[in-house]
């Protein structure tokens, strides 16, 4: 019997199990100007009980494995998978290893957003325990008789910053909805305030299957609730003027003063005469903080475009000049930027994560990967790097220790 081994300098190999009660050992001598060793000595049987050495496949790993199973389709049955994995690696994957294999490959492919639906009433209870003046209202609706009913829309009043909005803030609130990246297309509204030092303080947020007259109408009806205002009475909100939002401050809000977004005006006004240079009156004209310097930009407006100028009149500039403006705001706000610096914030958190790399250099899981090692219901002993396994202890003090008399 010959073989070939990869440390070629060495004439002579033997090798011996590790366990000091075993005969098994086997010897090789390497031939003359050649690669190649010879076996010349062998014990081909063991005579210690060995030790059946599986392979043992991580959630994570086995997850990358398979990521493109979910790739081509979102949901994979449990049998069929556990099938797979045996098949190509012979691992036997409990049901809740299973479970936190999809999971994992989910969140990865940011496609577990049923999961986070179904925490719903969990995030609400989280929500009042962290304060019980907190609101939460979540609404469902079924699709068929004797099927379970699904997520329709769900508003968060938030009662610490509401307060501090009301007490220690101007009664500016903008409003402003955008589209939730998610295979269902669902809608954030959100509202909120600047502080004194012009910083985005969020007061409400709300999640709805469309953007239109019902659901602001829902928004605005619970965020005056929380509030405590009679019908918005001392409260001005700034919108982009689409879907309905002008319309339901109106019916639902009377008491309070509407402001229109002039970035949202500026975006359809050269959608109507794209041919018209209006940017520098438009914006002066936006800024004016008096009749007299509003009139002149207007002034100017009409000397370039009567059309844009008669469209601009009809637009009811008393709802967007800053000069327009109610003294008791205190505002020189004129667009729903705040809004869009939340939803920048929020889109940066989610490639925050808490990595340390503790568990990478020490080789033993951190407290925090223990917390959640220890809720997927594993072993953390699968998670220590190999040297540092009770296994591998005794087995470093194997062979230089001789059995006691």
């Amino acid at each position: 019997m010959m073989f070939s081994l990869e440390r070629p300098w060495s004439t002579c190999v033997s090798c011996e199990c590790s366990n000091l009660h075993c005969d098994w050992k086997i010897t090789a001598v390497k031939e003359n100007r050649s690669n190649v060793f010879v076996i010349c000595d062998i014990t081909p049987m063991h005579t210690c009980n060995q030790r059946s050495v599986k392979l043992q496949g991580e959630t994570k790993w086995i997850a990358a494995k398979f990521l493109h199973i979910w790739k081509q389709s979102e949901h994979r049955e449990v049998d069929k998978l556990r099938n797979e994995i045996a098949t190509t690696y012979g691992i036997k994957c409990p049901i809740w290893k299973l479970e936190a294999v999809d999971k994992m490959a989910r969140f990865w492919l940011r496609t577990d957003h049923a999961d986070g639906y179904a925490q719903l009433l969990q995030y609400k209870q989280e929500m009042e325990n962290v304060n019980s003046r907190n609101i939460v209202i979540i609404e469902t609706k079924s699709q068929q008789q004797f099927t379970a009913d699904i997520f329709d829309r769900m508003f968060v009043f938030l009662y610490d910053t509401a307060y501090a909005f009301k007490t220690r803030c101007r009664m500016l609130v903008i409003v402003d909805g955008w589209e939730i990246d998610s295979p269902y297309k669902s809608v954030m509204l959100v509202a909120v305030c600047r502080d004194g030092n012009d910083s985005v303080l969020p007061i409400a947020f709300c999640e709805v299957v469309e953007e239109n007259l019902d659901s602001w109408a829902f928004f605005l009806k619970n965020l005056n609730y929380g509030l405590r205002l009679e019908r918005g009475e001392g409260l001005c909100i700034m919108g982009d003027g689409d879907n309905g939002i002008d319309e339901a401050v109106e019916e639902f809000l009377p008491s309070a003063v509407y402001r229109q977004c002039c970035f949202s005006l500026y975006t359809k006004m050269v959608h109507e005469f794209p041919g018209v240079t209006v940017h520098s009156p438009f914006w002066g004209a936006c800024r004016s903080t008096n009749g007299n310097s509003f009139k002149n930009q207007m002034a100017v407006i009409e000397t370039i475009s009567m059309e844009c100028y008669n469209w601009l009149k009809d637009t009811d500039c008393q709802k967007w000049a800053l000069y327009s403006m109610p003294e008791w705001v205190k505002s020189t706000e004129i667009t729903i930027s705040a809004t869009e610096q939340l939803r920048i914030w929020l889109l940066k958190q989610l490639d925050l994560n808490v990595e340390q790399r503790l568990w990478q250099v020490s080789g033993i899981p951190c407290p925090h990967a223990c917390r959640c090692i220890d809720t997927w219901g594993d072993k953390l002993d699968t998670y220590v790097h190999r040297p540092m396994t009770v296994d591998e202890y005794r087995s470093a003090y194997g062979p230089g220790m001789n059995m006691l008399p």
